[in-house]
């Protein structure tokens, strides 16, 4: 199978994709990410499906989405495969974007500073410098003994 090609779940798959979906769709947006960045910090402290205050309305949706994938899920798992295809078309395409994104912040904020600081120091950890002096650039390696081979974990 080709890393671009979308698989096609049996009925469990489809049901695993439904049930895990939405715990995490409700763990995410239903939990974890009212009490990070909201005033909100204990459960008891607002009402999940918004009918005491008008301005927490905006946080029943992820309970309710995730309750429809948890139950649609477990009880017709096979009427998932269009969902299921459109999210994994969604993953392909935010993978082809998201994968050149994070390595290039990571080269230019991690290996590029370091790589500068090394060169401003005169570190030359790889040895590229040409030294006529020297016969040969070849690097002996040690001669390990047998006895290492025997359990080599």
């Amino acid at each position: 199978m080709a890393m671009h090609e979308i698989p096609v779940l049996d009925k469990k798959g489809l049901r695993d994709f439904g049930v895990v979906t939405g715990l995490i769709l409700i763990g995410l947006f239903g939990f974890l990410f009212p009490w990070l960045f909201t005033e909100i910090r204990f459960l008891h402290s607002y009402d999940f499906w918004g009918a005491l205050d008008p301005s927490q309305t905006a946080l029943r949706w992820p309970f309710m989405l995730g309750g429809l994938l948890i139950i649609w899920g477990l009880a017709a798992p096979m009427s998932l495969k269009g969902v299921h295809h459109v999210w994994m078309s969604f993953g392909l395409m935010m993978s082809k974007i998201m994968t050149p994104l994070i390595m290039g912040i990571v080269f230019y904020l991690m290996f590029a500073p370091i790589g500068l600081v090394m060169r401003v120091m005169g570190k030359d950890s790889m040895a590229r410098k040409l030294d006529d002096s020297v016969e040969t650039y070849r690097v002996i390696s040690k001669d390990n003994p047998i006895k290492n081979l025997e359990n080599p974990f």
